[in-house]
């Protein structure tokens, strides 16, 4: 015999049972031989399995075939794309053909079912044709016909499309929300204060901080702390009500002779904002 060959299950398994023909060697002792040449990964399924499984050699093979890999869908696979060998000789490679078939379709309990042999075929031509994702998901569910395999696909669409939406839409929620935030801290910032006195904010309020350069100053017009009388708000309502009052007074504004090149003064007429005279003094 042989030795157990772990990189070929398949065919070792076929030169033992031709070896066991050839020698007219009872099938209750194929297990029992086959154990004795057993090694590796092999062994091992052989200690796993229990005395009356290990006994039976169409159990013990199945369970060395499925241990290796060595399913209905390798022998499918290896039947549709098995080419001839330079070394091997027609009817050797008619030969192989015929064992990955025969080994498929047992393997799908089709080999003697004309029915369970047609579902198959279908069940091939459908795998072929939709996305090897599905494919494999499917061959876990292992379907027996090609409408059980075709409602597990929609399913199995519908559930990933479910999936894919809620993820796009959580995407996109997280995207929202990152330019609302800047957007609300933009609105934020505009709604703070402006370190710029309002016309009718307290002198008191904008002279409050500690740091303020006027806050030791005194306004000689309302003796008043925190300003002088160029920014006295006081002083600039008492102009304005007295504009209001003679709204046709008008008023010169002189520059000093150092401002216009060396022309002593010159006088311009008032100039009129929104309907009031205003004076414009500037001093040099």
């Amino acid at each position: 015999m042989p030795k157990f060959n772990e990189q070929n299950v398949e065919e070792y398994l076929i030169s033992f049972e031709k070896v066991a023909e050839l020698n007219d060697w009872p099938k209750e002792r194929y297990a029992s031989v086959l154990h004795a040449m057993l090694l590796g990964k092999g062994l091992k399924v052989f200690a796993e399995m229990s005395t009356d499984d290990s006994k039976d050699y169409s159990k013990l093979k199945a369970a060395l075939l499925n241990a290796y890999s060595v399913v209905s869908e390798v022998h499918r696979t290896r039947f549709r794309n098995r080419s001839k060998q330079p070394n091997e000789t027609y009817s050797d490679f008619a030969f192989v053909l015929e064992i990955h078939y025969k080994r498929w379709l047992e393997g799908e309990h089709a080999y003697n079912d004309i029915v369970r042999m047609r579902e198959v075929v279908k069940l091939e031509q459908f795998y072929n044709r939709i996305h090897p994702e599905l494919h494999s998901w499917l061959l876990d569910k292992n379907p027996q016909t090609l409408t059980a395999a075709a409602k597990l696909a929609d399913e199995y669409n519908a559930v990933r499309k479910t999936h894919l939406h809620a993820n796009k839409a959580s995407s996109q929620s997280h995207t929202c929300r990152t330019p609302k935030s800047s957007a609300s801290s933009d609105k934020q910032s505009e709604r703070q204060p402006s370190h710029e006195p309002e016309p009718n904010t307290s002198i008191h309020e904008h002279t409050s901080s500690p740091t303020h350069k006027y806050r030791s100053l005194v306004c000689h017009y309302c003796h008043k702390k925190g300003h002088i009388r160029p920014q006295c708000y006081a002083l600039k309502r008492a102009e304005a009500r007295k504009s209001e009052a003679n709204p046709s007074t008008e008023h010169n504004i002189s520059f000093g002779a150092d401002a216009v090149h060396d022309i002593e003064q010159t006088h311009i007429n008032s100039v009129k904002l929104k309907g009031h005279s205003i004076v414009l003094v500037l001093l040099y």
